[in-house]
């Protein structure tokens, strides 16, 4: 018998916190499930602590590419799946012990297309908290889930801490040359097919706060596919939905132009990166209109700041630059 969750971790040189996220999906209290390892050309450890738990554990497949991104392993582990639902894992994370059992359970219960569970960030493994109390759960229909995720603000918007259904996911795979905000892309596709999702609030996923934020992120080219991925999101909601829903697409436009114009400013400006910072000028002049219909107050004053006076919103920023700027970046993107 199949077994019924595919589980997919894409590995890339994390032989200092892979085993920890291993043998925290390993403790799983749902047990029907296959543990899908995709060493992505590591030149660490890592591919041997894969080997080792293929040999001891049955659930656990390595598939071995030579290096090519978190997208491109994730789209191998989708090739290879044969569960009804699917779940994304990150390599240097950890999974509570009943995270799985929770996402089946709420998925078949509601009848639901997807199942989601809340991300919490922790300095430390050891922090983890496997008792923690639900805040209670919503549920969305079509409408309402895109809506949400537009918003950046309920759930996580990352690929991970979510069951998706493989039939549903059919063909949809993540653009493997995007390494920037490639999981809302792959996400927006998959909820324009669900009927309905759920989303318990409840601490199942916790998220390692080792890797970099946007507030001290050195810009750099990969950040050009924050711009690519707004441009497609705000098309296809347009295009599909009416314009209560289209609003939300242009918010979150406008929120990721404020981001890559902030982590631009912080890594030097147009001093350092002429290109891009002519780029986003012309992209927030050119939106404006769009902006100033909407009567979005917040991007009104900020982008009108910066188009009239540059040197006068980069000192804006200096001043509140310990504010997390990383709400726009999905965190697993």
């Amino acid at each position: 018998m199949n077994n019924k969750v595919s589980i997919i971790v894409p590995v890339y040189n994390s032989e200092k916190w892979l085993e920890n996220t291993l043998d925290a999906i390993l403790r799983q209290t749902y047990s029907s499930y296959e543990l899908i390892l995709i060493d992505d050309g590591s030149t660490d450890g890592s591919g041997g602590i894969c080997d080792r738990f293929a040999r001891e554990h049955h659930q656990v497949k390595v598939i071995r590419q030579s290096n090519g991104g978190v997208s491109a392993a994730r789209n191998a582990g989708l090739d290879c799946a044969g569960g009804e639902y699917v779940l994304f894992v990150d390599a240097d994370d950890i999974i509570a012990d009943d995270m799985v059992e929770t996402l089946v359970g709420l998925m078949e219960s509601r009848r639901a297309d997807m199942s989601l569970v809340n991300v919490r960030k922790i300095p430390d493994a050891s922090l983890a908290e496997q008792a923690a109390a639900s805040q209670g759960v919503c549920e969305f229909d079509n409408a309402g889930f895109v809506k949400e995720i537009l918003r950046i603000k309920l759930f996580d918007i990352g690929s991970c801490a979510k069951l998706f259904k493989r039939e549903l996911i059919g063909g949809i795979r993540f653009e493997a040359d995007k390494n920037i905000n490639e999981d809302i892309y792959f996400l927006i596709q998959y909820a324009l097919k669900v009927r309905s999702a759920v989303f318990d609030r409840v601490d199942k996923y916790f998220y390692l706060t080792h890797r970099q934020s946007a507030s001290n992120a050195r810009f750099n080219d990969d950040y050009g596919a924050m711009l690519y991925y707004a441009d497609k999101i705000e098309a296809t909601v347009t295009a599909q939905y009416d314009d209560a829903l289209a609003y939300y697409a242009c918010l979150y436009k406008m929120c990721i132009y404020e981001l890559f114009l902030n982590v631009l400013i912080y890594s030097g400006g147009k001093t350092h990166f002429p290109k891009a910072y002519e780029e986003i000028r012309r992209r927030i002049s050119a939106y404006m209109p769009k902006v100033n219909r909407l009567g979005v107050l917040k991007y009104r004053l900020l982008f009108r700041l910066f188009l009239m006076s540059p040197s006068l919103y980069t000192a804006m920023l200096r001043v509140y630059k310990g504010k997390n700027f990383n709400r726009g970046k999905n965190h697993h993107g």
